[in-house]
């Protein structure tokens, strides 16, 4: 009888340099537990799937040293090592032509060891039920921020504020030091930030003996901008001193006459932040731009002389873009507070404000002073034009 698992091919991709962890090594051959991490991520599948065949996709230039770490940890599990491309898709396409007739393809990132054998199991059985699926977890509640001298170093952990959280009792989900040292607390510790302080202490112990005290503290972080906002005024913000065709500065809306009723349709939007995964210094997820109940969204046509309203200024090209209709992506960076939004390839950053019981949504707009003149009110409004904001108000509040 044919097993379960003799159909299945599992690519597991590793290309990543360690940058964004501050590691010399790559992070897949960063240890965990005595062994690089990338080893860990195949005896997983190995384990979970014992007849599928696994094909590892390394850069060229990995290769080597990955054959050196099988030799000095003793790494029997059988596995395929091919070399990856110049980016992830190429990565498994390569993959894939090493493997073979499998009827299903799994693919996993080698430097995410502790997916659970539960999450394998199921993927696979729903992969053959439904043709293709894709896991999804709830992630984990918060963000780290490390600062470290040659004598003290702390993190600090910022939570997203949860009712009834127990800060007596916050468990270690898995710990890594460097290799040969060791940590005062383990995988199931439990840590107590129930002090008025919000910290914890973790001592780790060099090879050499060296010892070192981590302070970890606890802050909680208000992700105010998940929910549903409605769109309350539009605003452009104009300044000529920028452009260089003279001295004077203005704010119009996307409901004034410059704009016709064109832009009406703009102000019963809904947009919608929901919150997708964490890590250490950005949290990333989805925003959905939803007309209204007019089912239309608002457009910046210029309707004044020499252009009417029949034959407006299309002023779209370098306004639209930044709050775009319909669904996106957006990835807010915890260091500057600054939310990057990207639909179909195309970004914009966000700026988070205040005006009266109102947050602004901010968009600094490039320089557009070098653009070809055209002589007309709206050259001017195009060219002196410096920020876009939507003043919003929250569903709910």
């Amino acid at each position: 009888m044919k097993n379960a698992t003799d159909s299945i091919a599992v690519i597991i991709v590793a290309g990543g340099s360690g940058a964004r962890m501050g590691a010399r090594l790559p992070k897949q051959f960063l240890p965990l537990d005595g062994r690089p991490v990338l080893m860990h991520t195949v005896q997983r599948f190995a384990d979970a799937l014992p007849q599928s065949r696994i094909v590892v996709v390394l850069p060229s230039s990995h290769i080597e040293y990955w054959d050196k770490l099988c030799r000095r940890h003793g790494f029997a599990v059988p596995h395929i090592v091919c070399t990856g491309g110049a980016n992830r898709f190429e990565s498994v396409s390569n993959g894939l032509r090493h493997a073979g007739e499998a009827e299903l393809i799994a693919v996993h990132d080698g430097v995410r060891p502790l997916v659970s054998r539960e999450i394998i199991e199921r993927a696979t059985e729903d992969a053959r039920t439904y043709g293709a699926v894709i896991p999804v977890v709830r992630p984990i509640d918060s963000m780290r921020r490390i600062d470290r001298d040659g004598s003290r170093a702390t993190a600090t952990v910022y939570i997203l504020e949860t009712p009834g959280f127990a800060y007596d009792r916050v468990p270690v989900k898995g710990i890594v030091v460097s290799e040969g040292a060791s940590a005062s607390v383990g995988n199931g510790d439990v840590l107590n930030f129930s002090n008025p302080e919000r910290r914890a202490r973790i001592t780790v112990t060099s090879r050499s003996g060296h010892r070192l005290d981590w302070w970890i503290y606890l802050e909680t972080y208000d992700p105010f901008f998940l929910g549903t906002w409605r769109i309350v005024d539009v605003k452009l913000a104009c300044n000529q001193r920028v452009s260089g065709v003279g001295d004077g500065a203005w704010t119009t809306q996307l409901s004034s006459g410059e704009f016709g009723t064109y832009g009406l349709p703009e102000y019963d939007d809904r947009v919608t932040i929901t919150l997708g995964e964490i890590s250490d210094n950005e949290l990333t997820g989805t925003l959905v731009h939803s007309a209204g109940d007019d089912g239309a969204y608002g457009n910046f046509w210029g309707v004044y002389a020499p252009y009417s309203v029949e034959a407006p200024l299309d002023m779209n090209p370098r306004l639209r873009h930044l709050l775009p209709p319909g669904e996106s992506q957006w990835t807010l960076d915890l260091t500057t507070n600054q939310m990057k939004i990207t639909q179909n390839n195309v970004s914009s950053t966000m700026i988070f404000g205040t005006e009266g019981s109102n947050r602004l949504f901010r968009f600094l707009l490039p320089s557009a002073a070098g653009e070809p003149g055209r002589d007309s009110f709206y050259d001017n409004m195009w060219r002196s034009s410096t920020e876009l904001f939507y003043v919003m108000y929250k569903v709910g509040d």
